[in-house]
């Protein structure tokens, strides 16, 4: 199932030539850039069909996943309802496949003001050491019990905290639950990636996790995790699973377990210098419309999963489905090296009491 590799050198070639054009644009909050459509960007100017966009901002929007992902549809919608509530004042100019960075660049990028915003996922860490609770495997139990915490006063307290980096949060949108997939054979339980080298995100729970499961864990950027399985510099790697569907990591690893055990929401991020070039009035309505897109995004995330999973059974695909309270029991140490390493440090123990409190009614 492996791609052919002349092909791949030519695919990636031609990202970058439309990486590096897309780049060249200027990035305040209040002028556009070019895009066009055959990058698998959604420019502002394509929905204006007076043929120019006239919105007095238009903001520059990256993240890391393709033009048919939630995350891109999400701000397509959220793009269309800004224009329609605006009177078609804001727009948002949308880079998908990484156009604009990986993440760890879109947050440094977002923070400094050299793009407007971005979708992002554990990088954040690095920025905003709260954020390291999300790393922490198993505190959530399904997906209401994660909305319940991310939309409540504590949720929100997270995103007002990231002012003090000079970004601000709008949103938590959805990445979904990791699921560990590989090249070689199924993993049926957490020790089962013992002697296996596994990707994983630039923060220290990953790696930790991994370690004590007797894996080598690399730390490695999105865009990169491809070609890596793909050459053997690694054997794997954990994301859900619109991810793994969407970006074909399934030709590359057919083999994929659906553990569950990390639940990843991605945030939607805005330069604080950007946010402040609106009116009041404009930002209420900005907010309002990440609040809906972010509604959207999930729902669109969610209703897709399943027919995702019956395409790749189709193609060939080894799924493993596994008992979730089993493998919570066997991966414990695992994750009480993490916890250990965060808590009282980066994570206060009364929040993980108050998420396991709120989520009893989703066991």
């Amino acid at each position: 199932m492996r791609l052919n590799r002349r092909i791949l050198s030519v695919v990636l070639i031609s990202t970058m030539i439309i990486s590096l054009t897309a780049c060249k644009g200027t990035n305040s909050g209040n002028q556009a850039t070019e895009s066009g459509s055959q990058s698998g960007s959604m420019s502002a100017a394509e929905t204006d069909t007076a043929g120019g966009n006239t919105a007095e901002y238009i903001f520059k929007v990256g993240h890391v996943q393709p033009a048919d992902h939630p995350y891109h549809t999400g701000l397509v919608y959220m793009n269309k309802i800004l224009q329609e509530r605006t009177g078609g004042r804001v727009s948002l100019d949308i880079y998908p496949s990484s156009q604009l960075g990986a993440e760890r660049e879109l947050v440094e990028s977002t923070q400094m003001g050299t793009i407007d915003m971005g979708l992002v996922t554990s990088p954040l860490a690095n920025f905003d050491n709260s954020w390291y609770l999300f790393d922490i495997p198993g505190i959530f139990y399904t997906k209401e019990h994660a909305y319940e915490f991310l939309d409540g006063e504590q949720g929100q307290a997270m995103l007002d905290g990231l002012a003090n980096i000079n970004i601000k949060g709008l949103s938590f949108w959805e990445t979904g639950f990791f699921n560990i997939f590989v090249d070689t054979k199924a993993i049926e339980k957490p020790q089962d990636v013992a002697g296996m080298t596994i990707r994983v995100m630039e923060n220290d729970a990953y790696i930790t996790y991994f370690s004590e499961l007797g894996a080598n864990p690399v730390p490695m950027a999105y865009s990169e995790v491809f070609t890596g399985i793909q050459n053997g510099t690694v054997d794997g790697t954990l994301i859900p699973i619109a991810a793994i569907y969407m970006n074909q990591f399934y030709t590359v690893a057919p083999y994929i377990t659906r553990c569950e055990n990390w639940y990843c929401p991605v945030t939607l991020l805005m330069s604080m210098d950007s946010w402040n070039s609106m009116p009041e009035d404009l930002q209420e309505i900005f907010q309002e419309c990440a609040n809906e897109a972010k509604d959207y995004m999930r729902q669109e995330l969610t209703d897709t999963e399943e027919e995702q999973v019956a395409a790749m059974i189709k193609e060939g695909c080894t799924i493993t489905e596994v008992d979730k309270d089993e493998w919570r029991e066997l991966e414990a140490d695992a994750v009480q090296k993490v916890k250990e390493q965060f808590i009282g440090t980066y994570v206060q123990q009364k929040t993980l009491d108050y998420i396991e409190e709120i989520g009893q009614k989703y066991r």
